[in-house]
């Protein structure tokens, strides 16, 4: 079936196959430009390393670099209580020889260039610490929905990995590094979503 358009004295004739072009062209653009805003507002953070590397599923305990840079702590809010920052915002003593998966009681106090204010009512805070439940394990072991990771748009095979950056959420507390290298499923390939491209795909008999 073709359709005709007339402008003028000019007349235009497309067929079924230039409008579903043209459509897919404004949506693909579209995303694109969607993807471009997201990695731009996300920059790649590079995590340090650990002395041990260790897959996924890897559940032993490893050691810390000691050479570590500062946290980040712009995300933290000023002039609360203390007991009222999110985990992320405390430096904490962790116990290194507990037994993985075993809830354990840690002592933390606010991190040095955190502002907050004492509970001065409560006398177990006069101290300066602050007491936290935690799960004994590192951040790569937390669960999938415990952390955020970066997506990427150069993968190219929905059957692949990437390596990207993780982060684990602000309430949670574990230890090591907040941000860590981590393999995921690729499901992005030249900007798209893999399921975008296969609607494409279908749709163009491509």
């Amino acid at each position: 079936m073709f359709s005709s358009f007339l402008f003028g004295r000019t007349c235009v004739r497309l067929n079924w196959k230039s409008v579903v072009f043209l459509m897919t062209s404004l949506i693909l653009s579209h995303v694109r430009i969607t993807q471009s805003s997201v990695n731009s507002n996300n920059p790649e953070v590079t995590p340090t390393k650990l002395e041990k590397t260790s897959s996924d599923t890897d559940r032993s305990a490893v050691t810390i670099n000691s050479n570590t840079k500062p946290s980040d702590t712009s995300h933290c809010p000023v002039d609360v209580l203390c007991s009222d920052l999110p985990n992320s915002c405390l430096q904490c003593n962790y116990i290194p020889n507990c037994v993985y998966g075993a809830e354990v009681n840690v002592t933390c106090t606010p991190k040095s260039n955190v502002n907050c204010q004492w509970d001065r009512a409560r006398p177990s805070v006069n101290q300066g610490e602050l007491k936290r439940p935690m799960i004994c394990r590192y951040c790569y072991q937390t669960e999938r929905w415990e952390h955020v990771c970066e997506q990427k748009g150069n993968c190219n095979s929905i059957g692949s990995e990437f390596k990207t950056n993780c982060t684990v959420h602000p309430e949670i507390l574990c230890m090591g590094n907040r941000t860590f290298m981590k393999k995921i499923p690729c499901n992005w390939t030249q900007g798209y979503r893999w399921s975008t491209t296969l609607m494409l795909s279908i749709t163009l008999g491509g």
